[in-house]
């Protein structure tokens, strides 16, 4: 049975249980989910004033669930933020399920109290306006979701790339890249150059530190965030582009080439991505240490073979049907 269950049953002898009882009660119910806390704080006044006086710095991954919202949200956004005042040490964090909870507000409160955090799914939180996401700057983010996030929140974090650089990612921006590049003496740039050039870069983008990050079904997801991904994401590992009906192959070409560490990229249902031109100018390129990941819908099996055979190095290679 439910610790909530049997709590409901016990809720007038809870009350009489000394402090310390009720702590231990607390901290194993943590063990198993710390939202089972706020859900048995619901049934005895002395469970919510144990469980407000506890912490839990030992809790590394949370997962915010109200499948049943019977209460207004500023009521589950005040629980969301107890929550998170106690567990201090979270590096994992998940709204997926609660499309309406987290709101701009909710990230500003959590950029003071998770200074670890790792990860941050934010898929479908439709009030995610972008401009939370700053308050997140010094947080060592690795691992960010916005699927389904409004428009404006990808944006925030270019925001200072696009401002300094209103050329990235046309052509104009690339001629002036190769002119920068080849001036100097001997042609090359020294170690000092090249270390103020990373930090540079890593200064025009909100989480220089992102490994892996979705945008999926993002309308305003173009060529120019790819080549603002391909210039400022360093250590950018895994990107979901996924229904961004507006990136093309001259993107998805810049990002892989730029990034080396970039290792799978999903396009599906991005419409203007042709397979075939896209396989026709890998086979130009040396071969890449990186994981692409494919749209089937116009592949055929003479042209997976093609791949296969022109790309031998790719063993990775994942498909998405």
């Amino acid at each position: 049975m439910e610790p909530v269950a049997v709590a409901s049953r016990a809720a007038p002898a809870l009350d009489k249980l000394p402090a310390d009882v009720l702590a231990k009660c607390v901290t194993l119910a943590s063990d198993m989910d710390v939202m089972e806390i706020y859900r048995l704080a619901a049934v005895s006044q002395s469970f919510r004033e144990v469980a407000r006086s506890h912490a839990f710095p030992d809790v590394r991954d949370l997962e915010f669930s109200f499948p049943r919202m019977r209460q207004k949200l500023d009521v589950f956004r005040t629980e969301a933020r107890t929550v998170l005042s106690q567990c201090s040490g979270v590096e994992t964090l998940s709204f997926r399920r609660n499309e309406w909870l987290a709101d701009d507000e909710l990230l500003a409160y959590i950029g003071e109290h998770l200074p670890k955090l790792r990860s941050l799914d934010l898929a479908r939180c439709r009030l995610v306006r972008g401009t939370g996401l700053r308050a997140l700057r010094l947080v060592p983010l690795q691992h960010l979701s916005l699927s389904g996030c409004a428009p404006s929140a990808v944006e925030q974090i270019f925001e200072r790339a696009w401002r300094t650089n209103r050329l990235l990612g046309t052509d104009s921006q690339e001629d002036s890249e190769s002119m920068l590049q080849s001036t100097g003496e001997n042609g090359e740039a020294t170690p000092d150059v090249l270390r103020e050039r990373r930090r540079q870069k890593q200064n025009r983008m909100l989480f220089p530190q992102l490994k892996s990050l979705n945008v999926s079904y993002m309308a305003n997801v173009d060529d120019k965030y790819m080549a603002m991904l391909a210039k400022y994401a360093l250590n950018l590992q895994h990107l979901s582009v996924r229904g961004c009906e507006n990136v093309s192959m001259r993107g998805v070409h810049r990002l892989v080439r730029s990034v080396p560490t970039v290792e799978s990229v999903d396009v599906s249902f991005c419409p203007q991505l042709d397979v075939q031109l896209l396989i026709e100018t890998f086979r130009c390129q040396p071969v890449h240490s990186s994981c692409l990941i494919f749209p089937l819908d116009d592949w055929t099996p003479s042209g997976l073979c093609m791949f296969r055979s022109t790309h031998p190095n790719f063993e990775k290679l994942t498909f998405i049907l």
